[in-house]
């Protein structure tokens, strides 16, 4: 990447009006950090230093920022008087960064300054970084050029860069997949400046795959319900008290053959009166492939001998949410009950051929450790399975189709509209 006086200076007017303007990509930044075992950053592009508080938290003990830009890397140490900062200037493609090694790297809207965002994403990746954040925007022709109204001294800047950047329609996913690293956590931001159409898609890459068993599939994934006896922060779901329609479901697995697979949810698909008579033992009937996404509270249900009976040994498995959002939001003695619960599932299910998984969303594996570890569950770490967290559910791909409460068919997971706080009362001891 060539730096000129004109690109520079529309750079750092980006930059700059993003950092005003934009704190909710930097919470997430924050966000995705939290709890990370993360020591030493590699942050390419200078442009962040407006979010420096937040990408460089106390827990950090070094970080190299790597820029083409002399004034911006010169800009942000004074700027900031930190002793951890380094500062190296010259392209990313052709940085020689000897024998040292990063746990994070940054790329926060620097593919949109660089001459080859692949052979950037490429370099960055043979680095072998623990993680990867990267952030983009989404732009259609139409944001390009009203966006470009914002710098109307360097319209037409702005404007080539833009465009040439979207022109190369790179599958980030896709690219980073071929490098071995995977989307954990995936956040949307609802605008970036200037205008509320804007998103930025900023997503934490890992080198351990997430699992997309339904998602990827399952030939419906089916919202049996629209109930939950959890109510968990920033839960997606419209929580409606509805049931499906028994004939509903039957309608929709008359097309669903034999070994095909179906995923059944809510809510807490547990709640649903009759489920097992109306929807598993049919579908398994016919042979097809049961998942049961569930919290796990059918474990403590009278239910629970019925569940085992009916998925013993056969074309089934069951889903367990565990991770932090499902368990520390509630009160001691709730924690310890559900710990309970699973574990006596566990040992049931091993004892009954009955295939399980235990799933984190959003938590890498270091997380998870330290997670069983607090709750003396260490043994379960070969259960847990990692999900991508999605902070809009809409986005999460899915092969098959989404089937709602009311039997309406979606090419996206819907049936959105509902946050809360757990509910402590609904769970007994």
């Amino acid at each position: 990447m060539v730096i000129d006086a004109t690109r520079s200076s529309l750079r750092d007017m980006f930059y700059d009006t993003f950092g005003r303007d934009n704190m909710c990509l930097l919470w997430h930044v924050k966000e995705l950090l939290k709890d990370l075992p993360v020591q030493h950053i590699l942050d390419v592009g200078a442009g962040m230093r407006v979010s420096k508080n937040i990408c460089f938290p106390k827990s950090i003990e070094t970080a190299l920022i790597v820029d083409p830009d002399s004034q911006m890397l010169g800009a942000f140490i004074e700027e900031y008087h930190d002793d951890r900062i380094e500062t190296l200037e010259g392209n990313i493609e052709a940085a020689d960064f000897g024998d040292r090694s990063f746990d994070l790297v940054y790329l926060i809207l620097s593919l949109l300054w660089v001459d080859d965002p692949l052979a950037v994403l490429r370099k960055v990746a043979s680095q072998s970084p623990t993680y990867i954040v990267i952030s983009n925007p989404e732009l259609s022709s139409e944001q390009i050029r009203a966006s470009s109204s914002c710098f109307p001294e360097l319209k037409n800047e702005f404007m080539k860069t833009v465009k040439t950047y979207s022109a190369r329609m790179l599958d980030i996913d896709a690219i980073m997949e071929s490098c071995d690293y995977y989307p954990l956590s995936i956040f949307y931001s609802p605008s970036w400046y200037p205008t509320p159409e804007h998103a930025v898609r900023t997503v934490l890459y890992t080198k351990e795959k997430p699992d997309r068993m339904p998602y990827d599939q399952a030939k419906y994934i089916i919202q049996v319900n629209g109930k939950c006896n959890f109510n968990c922060p920033a839960c997606y779901v419209l929580k409606t008290g509805d049931d499906m329609d028994p004939a509903v479901f039957r309608k929709h697995i008359e097309t669903v053959q034999k070994d095909e697979m179906i995923s059944l949810r809510g809510g807490e698909p547990t709640l649903t009166e009759n489920l097992i008579e109306d929807f598993i033992h049919p579908a398994l009937q016919k042979g097809i492939h049961v998942v049961l996404e569930s919290n796990g509270t059918f474990i403590g249900s009278p239910l629970y001998q019925e569940y085992l009976a009916v998925l013993t040994g056969k074309n089934a498995e069951v889903r367990i949410s565990l991770d932090r959002q499902h368990l520390d939001p509630f009160p001691e003695r709730i924690r310890r009950t559900r710990i309970g619960w699973i574990s006596q599932f566990i040992d049931d299910a091993k004892q009954r051929n009955i295939s399980f998984g235990l799933f984190a969303l959003g938590m890498c594996r270091e997380q998870v450790i330290q997670f069983l570890k607090e709750y003396a569950v260490e043994s379960w770490l070969n259960y847990i399975r990692p999900i991508t967290k999605y902070s809009n559910i809409t986005k999460l791909p899915i092969n098959g189709k989404f089937v709602e409460v009311d039997g309406t068919i979606h090419d996206h997971i819907t049936g959105i509209g509902w946050e809360g706080e757990p509910d402590e009362e609904s769970i007994g001891e």
